[in-house]
């Protein structure tokens, strides 16, 4: 039946009916606003946009076919897969609940002066990054130490033969673990605040010192590291330009940064790039861990208790300053440590299954939980697009425009409250720089006054 399940092409496509065909309604939805949106505006990609595409449309609605897939199977074994599937559909409506309320959330945006206190509250931040971005003595200590901690695990890899694959090595070594997670902090910043000064102000030693980021980042094993600062950097240099540049340009230089995270990743599995390359590809991308946050979300579902966490998983993540040795809550409430143990997987060896940015939400409040989430995603993501569009529009200041997104750092912890330490590092390198840039400058004048 129709309206019972959909199977197409050797159960590679396994999905309910009614779901399915209100998938296929949101995804054309999607299309259309965008279209109506690019008409009314010229802007053929925003800022809305792109990131409710990479938060819902991708992982959640163009990717709920084929979670069911047996496909799954080679990457969540055969014993796991009919307890996942019995869950794909409970996990996708839930996520389709906070999907509405983000449009909830951006329609009361749009209706109030909400952006007043929105504008007051994270402005002093906002300026500290930009200024931080527009000074070169902040930005050549950010290279000093991304460098530094890039050659110190290159040389980590080399010695104990883990090159392009150090995050097992250095997730079992905890000795020399907080040099690994740090350098994953500091350099995804550190490459994005390089191009955008090229974008904004070229010169050549700024060119030069992106040029070697992007070069030695293979080395760090991980491509969320490389893809998120470079298809950021692609997509403000769209923005500053989006009247004159055409869209089949952005999406072929999309595509040429995905399919190289691909390559990426088979260095690290030392799989040969030749071997079966776009087979490969089709399995990783449609049923691999890239994209699988309601799959992952269906798996915790599946040997979930039922009992609702009532925020403890946010208290451990707000506390995550904390060593998870020095601290027994953390360590029984830590969230990836939470999804390893649910689903049964050794959170020795797996860092966490991630479920989506409503999934821990709902385990931790239901569905009040997703509703408010999803309300607070609308807003804060509506108000970064208007602030973004605003200094592109008035000031053609991409570093301006740039700065503004600082709220979707605190929203991605309310989605996942393990980017609480994300959040506290960002802000310490932040503060950091500004002091260091401040100092400097204080130095000066008392020169300049001798």
């Amino acid at each position: 039946m129709l309206l019972n399940r959909i199977i197409l092409f050797n159960q590679k496509i396994n999905a309910n009916g009614i779901l399915f065909i209100i998938d296929l309604i949101l995804i054309l939805y999607f299309a259309k606003s965008w279209y109506r949106t690019y008409k009314r505006t010229g802007w053929k990609i925003d800022y809305w946009q792109i990131t409710i595409f990479k938060m819902l449309i991708l992982p959640i609605l163009i990717m709920y076919p084929f979670n069911a897939s047996i496909n799954n199977i080679e990457v969540v074994g055969k014993e796991n897969y009919d307890n996942i599937v019995s869950k794909v559909d409970l996990a996708f409506s839930i996520s389709l609940l906070g999907y509405l309320f983000v449009y909830v959330g951006s329609y009361f945006y749009n209706k109030t002066n909400l952006y007043l206190y929105i504008d007051r509250l994270f402005s002093p931040i906002n300026l500290l990054i930009e200024n931080n971005i527009k000074n070169n003595q902040s930005l050549y200590v950010a290279a000093f130490l991304s460098i530094s901690l890039i050659l110190f695990v290159t040389y980590i890899q080399i010695a104990n033969n883990v090159l392009f694959n150090p995050r097992f090595y250095f997730m079992t070594h905890g000795s020399v673990r907080p040099f690994y997670n740090i350098t994953l902090l500091i350099y995804p910043f550190t490459l994005t605040y390089f191009g955008l000064r090229i974008i904004q102000s070229p010169n050549w030693s700024s060119i030069a010192i992106f040029l070697f980021l992007l070069g030695v980042s293979i080395f760090l094993g991980t491509r969320g590291a490389i893809l998120e600062p470079v298809l950021t950097i692609i997509l403000f240099y769209y923005f500053k330009k989006y009247k004159v540049l055409k869209l089949k340009k952005i999406m072929m230089y999309g595509f040429v940064i995905v399919f190289a995270a691909f390559i990426i990743q088979n260095l690290r599995n030392k799989i040969s790039v030749s071997e079966n390359m776009f087979a490969r590809f089709f399995q990783d991308f449609f049923y691999g861990n890239s994209f699988s946050d309601n799959r992952d979300f269906a798996w915790i579902l599946a040997y979930w208790d039922e009992k609702y966490l009532l925020g403890k998983t946010y208290i451990s993540g707000l506390i995550s300053f904390i060593p998870r040795q020095y601290s027994d809550f953390r360590n029984e409430w830590n969230f990836g440590i939470f999804t390893t143990r649910t689903a049964h997987l050794d959170s020795n060896l797996h860092p966490g299954l991630r479920p989506g940015i409503f999934g821990e939400a709902f385990l931790n409040f239901s569905y009040l939980g997703v509703i408010m989430l999803g309300f607070i995603v609308g807003v804060f993501v509506r108000h970064i697009d208007a602030s973004i569009k605003y200094y592109i529009n008035y000031n053609q200041d991409v570093i301006k425009a740039f700065s503004q997104g600082f709220p979707l750092i605190i929203v991605f912890c309310l989605c996942l409250s393990v980017n609480f330490m994300s959040l506290y590092s960002y802000l310490i390198i932040t503060f950091t720089l500004a002091a260091f840039r401040q100092a400097l400058q204080v130095k000066r004048v008392a020169i300049n006054d001798k």
